[in-house]
């Protein structure tokens, strides 16, 4: 049985009569229901979001591509899918070692790019077995 969790947050919200006034809003449901998306949503209907969050946000993406590309090459290698050339095997190697910290290196955005082109993730994709334990942001 799931847990009910909740997400908060405050927010100003102009009433019928043009007057802003904050409320907080608290979300409750299960696990990957959609209530961080929804806060979110409101934030960025509202007053949208700081530089600084924006910058955030941004090095999550990259973690979430890296972490997601990594996954997914390690399951294709479980099910025994073979790449569609030498190469790829030394990509998927390099991305496999690589650690995201600050800017995503270009040679790892290309392998990423080549990776994500060959059969074996395609099939890795469309494979019934083949559960990958993606990220919940990144799906």
């Amino acid at each position: 049985m799931g847990g009910l969790v909740s997400t908060a947050g405050a927010y100003k919200i102009l009433d019928k009569h043009g007057d802003s006034r904050e409320h907080f809003v608290l979300v409750l449901g299960s696990s990957g229901s959609g209530k961080s998306t929804l806060i979110k949503n409101m934030k960025l209907s509202n007053n949208g979001y700081s530089l600084p969050e924006l910058l955030e946000f941004r090095q999550l993406i990259f973690k979430n591509v890296v972490e997601s590309a990594q996954a997914l090459i390690l399951r294709a290698r479980q099910l025994g899918f073979d790449y569609a050339s030498k190469e790829n095997y030394f990509l998927a190697d390099d991305i496999l070692s690589y650690v995201p910290e600050g800017e995503l290196d270009p040679d790892i955005v290309e392998a990423i790019k080549k990776i994500w082109a060959d059969r074996a993730i395609a099939r890795t994709l469309r494979d019934p077995w083949g559960v990958v334990p993606f990220v919940d942001s990144a799906r």
